[in-house]
């Protein structure tokens, strides 16, 4: 993890004039701030120090690296060297000890070794996760290795395992073990996420895949919002918030199922009340969460407003800037657009609004005019689906009455048949009269 506590040309007392953001910054995070164009990476400032992922997850392990890391080695020896790492095998113990009769088949290569690291899967704030097969319970597992000074990697490796431990909900990945490897480093073994990500997903749609489009209509991403507010619900009542919540931390599962991820920056509420701290992703931080102010849980629910609108009109509603400075400037005066009248070239069609509606609350820039809680916001969005909403414009009012109809066809399917087989001659009839009587005033004149 790089500290980015550099000078640079840029002129930090041009940016004072804006809302307050944390006057406690010095001029020279303020100006670093100005010249970083990391916009779409986890920030977290702690002690005048503001640290972010490079930009290449390639690179992280080198410049992450503390003494004694393997993180330097190349890749292909360093899966081989973690293999070597993590914790010994319990049933290869027992088979030197002739405990068990069938030895386990060390595929690295060394007697006593329960993990088999393969690949890289990527890296977050904090550290790396890698890809492992658990040689004792024959399952595919992810291992979160923590990366820096042993003080901070501990803490981090503390931070993480404290608040998803709280967590019990399937959205939030399990956590098998804990533990040090040889070199010091802190890790969690941790349940294996298959799938993609929500980012993924949305590249997808913004490039006009066919298939995506196919299995992600509207109605369907507003389900993955709602799987996505069980799971911040679930986290607030717990006491946690996220505070970075985007879609490359949005997993989607081969069976619909939707995980929230890296919990690295979590934090505990009333914690985030009493000692507020400016971090996260400044592309979907909340206007409070920006200037380092106070948040609770109606910020975690702008960021999934952020997020449902990205995935819902495939355009992001932050506003632009070249620097994070720029955007943190200029989030809490910010207005995005409607998200129902955004088009995009990418979809047919505009995002209905009577999503639009609970979309667009959750975006507000007072926080007392946000949901205060996920549970309304699921509400909102439910009853969208189930077609009870407000009425705002011709589209809602037409789509809410042809919502009605149907209910009550399925209540009452015999009469509504009946109703069809009277009325559908009766129209008929009555076009057969008015052609004949308009035939016979054409013909009288």
């Amino acid at each position: 993890m790089s500290d980015i506590n550099t000078h640079n040309s840029h002129d930090p007392e041009a940016t004072l004039a804006a809302p307050s953001i944390l006057p406690a910054l010095s001029s020279d995070l303020i100006a670093t701030l100005a010249a970083s164009s990391a916009l779409g990476e986890t920030w977290v400032m702690s002690d005048q120090t503001l640290m972010t992922l490079p930009a290449d997850p390639a690179s992280a392990g080198a410049q992450m690296s503390a003494p004694h890391d393997v993180s330097a080695s190349p890749e292909s020896d360093l899966s081989k060297t973690l293999s070597e790492t993590f914790g010994p095998s319990l049933i290869a113990l027992a088979a030197s000890k002739g405990i068990v009769n069938t030895p386990l088949q060390d595929q690295s290569g060394v007697l006593g070794t329960r993990f088999e690291v393969s690949d890289k899967l990527g890296a977050g704030a904090y550290g790396e996760v890698w890809r492992a097969k658990d040689q004792d319970l024959k399952r595919p597992v992810a291992i979160k290795r923590f990366l820096g000074l042993p003080q901070e990697a501990l803490g981090a490796c503390h931070d993480e395992l404290k608040f998803v431990g709280r967590l019990d909900h399937p959205g939030v990945p399990s956590v098998y073990q804990a533990g040090l490897t040889a070199e010091g480093n802190p890790y969690l073994v941790m349940k294996l996420l298959e799938g993609e990500s929500l980012q993924a997903l949305i590249n997808k749609l913004k490039a006009g895949d066919p298939l995506a489009h196919a299995a992600f209509p509207f109605t369907r991403r507003i389900e993955l919002i709602i799987q996505l507010l069980r799971v911040v619900a679930a986290s607030h009542r717990a006491g946690v918030l996220h505070r970075d919540i985007k879609p490359d931390n949005i997993y989607l599962g081969p069976e619909g199922e939707v995980s929230l991820i890296d919990w690295g920056i979590a934090e505990d509420m009333e914690e985030a009340k009493r000692s507020p701290k400016l971090c996260g992703t400044p592309l979907y931080m909340s206007p409070e969460q920006a200037q380092g102010a106070p948040i609770g849980r109606e910020s975690d629910l702008f960021s999934v407003g952020v997020v449902a609108y990205e995935l819902m009109c495939l355009h992001s509603c932050a506003p632009e800037g070249e620097s994070v400075w720029d955007i943190l400037k200029a989030i809490p005066t910010h207005q995005p657009r409607n998200v129902d009248l955004v088009f995009s070239e990418s979809q047919e069609g505009l995002v209905p609004s009577e999503y639009a509606m609970a979309i667009m609350k959750a975006l507000k820039r007072d926080p007392s005019e946000r949901y205060a809680y996920a549970e309304e916001m699921i509400h909102q969005l439910q009853s969208s689906l189930d077609g009870v909403f407000d009425v705002v414009c011709p589209r809602t009012l037409l789509k809410r009455n042809l919502y009605r109809f149907s209910r009550w066809v399925d209540r009452r399917p015999y009469l509504s048949l009946a109703i069809v087989y009277l009325l559908v001659p009766a129209l008929i009839i009555m076009f057969i009269m008015l052609g004949v009587f308009a035939g016979l005033a054409i013909a009288g004149t």
